[in-house]
């Protein structure tokens, strides 16, 4: 363990994730305080992944409040998709509950101790969480990108690695790229059964959407707004006959 004479900024990618309306999740759904730390080590154990100790080795998450920091040293290999992968499960899972995600990640120095967590590229990805990414969406910055197809495992060759990557993400009309975690095809392997399941996870978002479009507040009807974009684009992508009748009879339609 680092001691306050031997820490040191290590070359880390940082990931800053921020769950949007926690005030409203303590304040108006009268959680108790048992409910929240449920939920709040749900998502903790979520971003733990079951990945073998090699790829493990590195990573830290840490949780305080509404947010999550996840680091890991910046050549730990294929550590930047399995930490997006995990990450976008997290986001499909706790959508369907009606919570939402906004982040950032970066890469550059950074100390993660047991109690301390600082360094220029924890400040970056949170100016990407804060200032960039303003919708429920966490921003993956094309450096990180190229940073991933470096580092890769041996079941993941480096040709395909970016491939992979790009798998995982959409880019959004400011360009800036995201991870996806709407669409049929970045969504569905999550899945036991892929067609069945999309359909009723796609049943099961869409109030939360438009019960947020409602909303008094400006800026939270701004976030959902992009939520119902994203939402309607995806099902006009879907065009097999089967699967537009499935959403259409289970009430997965556009929203106005």
């Amino acid at each position: 363990m680092a001691t306050k004479d031997t820490a040191k900024y290590e070359k880390k990618i940082v990931f800053f994730l921020d769950i949007l309306g926690f005030k409203d999740i303590i304040e108006q759904d009268k959680l108790k305080p048992s409910d929240i730390i449920d939920r709040m080590d749900f998502l903790y154990d979520k971003l733990i992944p079951d990945t073998p100790p090699e790829i493990f080795e590195s990573k830290k998450v840490t949780k305080f409040s509404d947010t999550f920091v996840i680091s890991f040293d910046y050549n730990q290999g294929s550590e930047i998709f399995f930490t997006m992968l995990d990450i976008r499960r997290v986001q499909s899972h706790v959508l369907r509950f009606g919570m939402l995600l906004r982040g950032g990640c970066a890469i550059g120095d950074l100390h993660h101790g047991d109690k301390n967590i600082f360094g220029p590229a924890l400040n970056e990805a949170y100016s990407l969480e804060k200032d960039i990414a303003i919708y429920p969406r966490i921003i993956i910055p094309d450096n990180i990108i190229d940073e991933a197809k470096n580092h890769s495992i041996r079941l993941h060759p480096a040709e395909h690695e970016k491939e992979y990557i790009m798998g995982l993400v959409r880019k959004d009309t400011d360009d800036f790229n995201y991870i996806d975690y709407i669409s049929y095809d970045s969504v569905a392997s999550e899945f036991d059964d892929p067609n069945e399941d999309w359909v009723i996870y796609m049943v099961k978002i869409r109030p939360y959407i438009i019960k947020g479009l409602k909303s008094n507040s400006p800026k939270i009807r701004q976030k959902y707004q992009w939520l119902k974009t994203k939402y309607n684009a995806t099902l006009s992508t879907i065009t097999v006959q089967d699967y537009i009748e499935a959403l259409a009879n289970k009430g997965a339609t556009s929203i106005p």
